[in-house]
């Protein structure tokens, strides 16, 4: 999907998406696989995603696993909202107990990476 040069496709794929949301109306509705939702709820869920697979690919290539404390804020705030109906859908595996206080460690945590 990502062609002969993936970071040249992330970055391309980057631009429209933040074009598409500069443009967007924050007090719309979006169509989801389970049905309408505020476009609020799809951004909460982009950053989470975001966020959650920064960690995944630093932690499978080694890299620095720091992320960035806003957006863990803000993903764990929707996390502690919605991973157990996101784990009864099938979306993500039941949440692993967290190994201690820190809000990136309870984030990854709740959408069931072991830290």
């Amino acid at each position: 999907m990502v062609g002969a040069d993936p970071v040249r496709a992330w970055d391309e794929a980057s631009k429209r998406s933040l074009a598409a949301w500069k443009g967007a109306d924050l007090s719309g509705i979006a169509q989801f696989s389970f049905g309408e939702a505020p476009l609020t709820m799809y951004a909460d869920q982009i950053l989470v995603d975001l966020t959650v697979h920064e960690w995944d690919l630093a932690r499978g290539c080694g890299r620095p696993e720091a992320l960035d404390p806003a957006a863990v804020a803000h993903g764990l705030a929707y996390a502690r909202a919605n991973a157990e109906r996101m784990a009864d859908l099938g979306i993500i595996a039941a949440p692993v107990p967290a190994g201690g206080t820190d809000p990136a460690v309870q984030l990854l945590s709740l959408l069931a990476r072991t830290v």
